[in-house]
């Protein structure tokens, strides 16, 4: 919340996987050509180890049009 305040824009990101490969269900499934390709990992649940479920992507339009995209 405090980055997009921050940013004054909404912040978008694709799934934390190499495209074909599956999606990681925590971040000790993320792999390292990844966490390597990147400026900065959040330390938050690193440690967690319970399998996530992965996030709905909605577009907001004109007039309150919601679109549902992943």
């Amino acid at each position: 919340r405090r980055l997009c305040e921050r940013f004054r824009k909404p912040l978008v990101s694709t799934s934390a996987n190499v495209s074909g490969e599956p999606s990681p269900g925590n971040f000790s499934e993320v792999s390292d050509s990844i966490k390597n390709g990147v400026d900065y990992i959040v330390k938050y649940r690193q440690d967690d180890m319970n399998k996530a479920k992965p996030s709905n992507i909605i577009k907001l339009g004109d007039g309150g049009v919601i679109q549902v995209i992943r």
